[in-house]
């Protein structure tokens, strides 16, 4: 059998935001305002219930444009087969139906396992806050589960450190480095890179502080840029990072 909604139209001040979603986006909020403004709203918001309360479930950008639009009642489907105190059941409901919307960024998904008190992506979200100046949350990402792009575990929920105390080292001395050089001149593709790399050492602290002197070197020279894809930037850092490495370990 297929669960079909039912429909109702709800006041907008009985529905609540609920654990596993992601943050609202202004800039999403805002681009949903100017679409309603201007075509209307011909949709409906999915929608949880218990005790006369409804949950957000899918459409928490469109909620807010119509409240800030001075909306105060609002088509919903009421999904009354989903429990909301349940967050394994609300969590991937929650991903499903917006999954077509909005891609969910990484820190979408942090966000959303951080809010299942997950300790790791608790502290994961706090330094993705925390170095959100200087790091892309990807990067950030990067240096704790090791894994460049994709980062399939994390999304499944099942986030495993490499190594908690270097990575905690190395994104100080990456947001460091930014900060005193710019993103432009250290962009998040060639920290990504960086951190992949040097997690994959034999000697991660020691290619850190190699990395860096590499990096000043290069950036103080002006000859080239930071080398930012995938085959130039191994080429450099299996070269240029290696040979002062060396020098720095007396070996050469």
């Amino acid at each position: 059998m297929i669960k079909i909604a039912k429909m109702a139209t709800v006041p907008l001040n009985r529905i609540k935001t609920i654990k596993g979603n992601r943050e609202v986006s202004d800039s999403h909020k805002e681009q949903f305002k100017r679409l309603i403004q201007k075509r209307g709203f011909g949709g409906s918001l999915n929608v949880g219930v218990k005790n006369q309360d409804y949950y957000i479930l899918e459409g928490q950008h469109r909620l807010r444009a119509l409240f800030e639009l001075g909306v105060r009642e609002v088509p919903c489907s009421i999904i009354d087969w989903i429990d909301v105190d349940n967050f394994d059941e609300v969590q991937p409901f929650i991903i499903d139906m917006n999954a077509h919307n909005k891609k969910w960024q990484l820190e979408d998904y942090v966000k959303s396992f951080a809010d299942k008190k997950l300790k790791d992506y608790v502290y994961l979200r706090r330094q993705i806050q925390k170095h959100s100046n200087t790091l892309s949350p990807g990067v950030v990402v990067t240096v704790y589960d090791g894994v460049k792009r994709g980062h399939k575990q994390l999304k499944r929920g099942d986030l495993m450190y490499i190594n908690k105390e270097f990575s905690d080292f190395l994104i100080d001395t990456l947001s460091k480095m930014v900060a005193q050089w710019g993103k432009k001149k250290l962009p998040a593709q060639t920290l990504r890179q960086a951190a992949y790399m040097i997690l994959n050492s034999n000697d991660p602290y020691g290619y850190t502080r190699a990395f860096k002197l590499a990096t000043i070197n290069q950036l103080t020279t002006g000859k080239e840029p930071m080398p930012d894809g995938d085959d130039t930037f191994a080429h450099w850092f299996e070269n240029t990072v290696e040979e002062t490495y060396l020098i720095i370990k007396n070996i050469k």
